[in-house]
């Protein structure tokens, strides 16, 4: 478990506000942690958490070792409550009141109850508004933990409940080689490095799960002169499963603020991944840029994906005898 001033490396300002809580004992009653790198993020709000509920730390740090770190590296602590999106990948309306029924409870060990909202931007509007009657009125002393990568996402009213803290991004040079120093493949690590940090356990799971093969779609079909048959393969293969078709876009979208990124002058190699579609033209990738971020902001409901792979594609002027 990463304590919270190992953090401080990469999150001064963010560590540095959590430290000023812990130490005057005066926590807000909700956070919202914000930034594209979501690992990050859920590591800043474990690391807080583990601070709140610690029995013998270390100045803010937990020590890790008693037997409240333990319980909740071992995800059983009692008074810490964990919140992820289901296997539909959204935050229901059910999951927030189950939380809020256990709310109820006082804290059995720590000195306050800590809930950690995991990817809180895809909790459904309903779950939204259920979740704020508990912000507004906490059972008892309770902290709230929210991670977010689309801060719109959220309720205005949720918003308001909290002290949002961003997230400074993270370099994805060192990113890069920090994925390439836990085994992932160099091409793989740059392409990776953008939405998954540092985190190699979690890029390892996407090479499990076949990001290797969706590159490979991606390159055949963002090949100048791809013809049709070659892009509506792709958009068909690479939409035929939820998870599978969200990682393409996702690394299509890394491509295509690449290529817009280098168009405009950031033509640093070793920052932008070797694959930017740099043949496309800038009023075509940036068409794409933009359907692709409202795909994003709608991942959580039903979208045909391979027909959104299309739109992609045909924005980028696929399968016309290249761009035009």
């Amino acid at each position: 478990m990463t304590a919270l001033s190992a953090i401080a490396a990469t999150q001064p300002r963010l560590v540095s506000v959590l430290q000023a809580a812990l130490t005057s004992r005066r926590m807000h009653q909700a956070y919202l942690l914000v930034g594209a790198d979501e690992v990050a993020a859920r590591e800043l709000a474990t690391a807080f958490a583990a601070s709140l509920v610690c029995t013998s730390p270390s100045g803010t740090d937990a020590c890790g070792a008693c037997p409240a770190c333990r319980k909740l590296a071992g995800g059983n602590h009692p008074d810490v409550v964990t919140l992820s999106p289901n296997e539909k990948g959204i935050i229901a309306v059910d999951q927030v009141r189950e939380v809020a029924g256990r709310l109820a409870l006082k804290a059995a060990e720590a000195v306050c109850k800590v809930v950690v909202i995991a990817a809180a931007d895809v909790a459904r509007p309903e779950a939204q508004n259920a979740l704020l009657k508990t912000l507004e009125e906490p059972p008892g002393a309770t902290c709230f933990l929210l991670t977010a990568t689309r801060l719109r996402a959220l309720l205005p009213t949720v918003r308001s409940r909290c002290v949002t803290l961003r997230l400074a991004p993270r370099d994805r040079l060192q990113a890069w080689r920090g994925l390439e120093a836990g085994g992932i493949e160099p091409g793989l690590a740059r392409a990776l490095a953008p939405l998954v940090g540092e985190a190699a356990d979690r890029a390892g799971a996407l090479v499990d799960d076949g990001v290797a093969d969706i590159q490979e779609s991606l390159d055949r079909v963002l090949t100048p002169g791809a013809d049709l048959r070659t892009v509506l393969d792709a958009a068909a293969d690479l939409g035929s499963k939820r998870e599978r078709a969200d990682l393409a876009l996702a690394l299509l979208e890394v491509r295509v603020r690449d290529a817009l990124a280098r168009g405009r002058g950031a033509a640093d190699a070793l920052c932008y991944g070797v694959a930017a579609p740099t043949h496309v033209p800038a009023r075509r990738l940036a068409l794409a840029a933009a359907r692709l971020a409202m795909l994003r902001r709608w991942s959580a409901i039903y979208v045909n994906r391979t027909l959104a792979l299309e739109a992609v594609f045909r924005d980028l002027g696929l399968a016309q005898g290249g761009a035009v």
